[in-house]
């Protein structure tokens, strides 16, 4: 820990003297966040760069500890990027995330690289942070994204993961997403996941909005299979998958300049067992700046286990 706290301050301070050679004013933002009840917790987050555009920037996030479990870094990494958008890479622990991909922890490196034409490529490549002390032995996780853009209302993109552990497959996933804007008339997005190793579909999303005025609508639907979400090597992949399904509509309605609908009606699908949950709330600003909120809510719920749902009618109010 000690050693890793050293190596976030050397590479602050180097980030510092680099950029007053250059002339340039460094800035150094550090925020902490504690709690004292039972067990004392908390995270200590570091940001820094030069003044804008800075060429490089640098960030780190420390678990502190919580009894006998030892404080770690979550996330420290330097930034690299061109100052015209052309592309950027990145270093050291971090969380990547792209396209229909899962999200990745890694020791590693990310690289992007933009096109004038609407091109982009991302590759990604480093050791996984979950196995922890593990051996890490022919254990790495690999991918990337490509992306197209069409004129200016979508975008199609492929993306590929694959993580192995000891040299064994722990998961191999290909990706297709794809988002379409047509201004504030339809929007639209999917992402699905393919698990290549046990042939199937890990995560599936779609969503149709359109406006009308002041009220938007929303269909949506969602598929995940748990046991593909996990990795390959994981006992509990092992105990079975069961698909779980969920799809229906959400609305939101600006009803008068403090007064907002929201409302979403879902069906849920785990195996054979049916279920669905409603609600509709609506929330009356009682000022401008909307630190005063009376709300009423109704909601009907039922699990798909149950035969039937239960109902609920609740009033809420808050001011301050």
């Amino acid at each position: 820990m000690k050693r890793r706290l050293c190596t976030t301050f050397c590479a602050t301070l180097a980030l510092f003297v680099s950029s007053n050679a250059l002339g340039q004013t460094y800035r150094l933002r550090a925020d902490a966040y504690a709690s004292a009840s039972n067990v004392p917790t908390g995270f200590v987050f570091l940001q820094g760069e030069a003044r804008k555009p800075s060429v490089f920037d640098s960030e780190a996030a420390v678990w502190v500890g919580s009894g006998e479990t030892p404080g770690d870094v979550v996330v420290m990494s330097l930034r690299a990027r061109d100052p015209l958008g052309r592309g950027e890479l990145r270093i050291g622990r971090m969380m990547v995330s792209m396209g229909a991909i899962r999200p990745v922890h890694l020791d590693g490196a990310d690289a992007i690289l933009r096109t004038p034409w609407g091109s982009n490529l991302e590759v990604f490549g480093g050791l996984p942070v979950a196995y922890g002390a593990a051996p890490r032995d022919y254990t790495w996780t690999i991918g990337g994204r490509a992306s197209q853009r069409i004129g200016s209302t979508a975008i199609l993109g492929l993306s590929y993961l694959q993580s192995r552990m000891e040299g064994k497959a722990a998961f191999e996933e290909l990706g297709v997403d794809g988002a379409v804007s047509l201004g504030r008339i339809f929007d639209g997005a999917l992402t699905t996941s393919f698990d290549l190793l046990r042939i199937g579909i890990s995560d599936a999303r779609f969503s149709l909005a359109t406006r009308l005025g002041s009220l938007r609508i929303e269909l949506f639907a969602v598929r995940r299979s748990p046991s593909r979400l996990l990795p390959a090597t994981s006992l509990f992949s092992a105990l079975g998958d069961v698909p779980s399904d969920r799809a229906g509509t959400s609305l939101f309605w600006r009803a008068a300049p403090r007064l907002d609908v929201r409302g979403e009606g879902v069906f849920e699908s785990l195996g054979r067992a049916l279920g669905g949950q409603f609600f509709l709330r609506a929330n009356l600003r009682l000022d401008d700046r909307g630190d005063g909120v009376l709300g009423l809510e109704m909601r009907r719920q039922g699990a798909p286990t149950s035969a039937a749902g239960s109902s609920r009618s609740t009033p809420t109010g808050t001011s301050t």
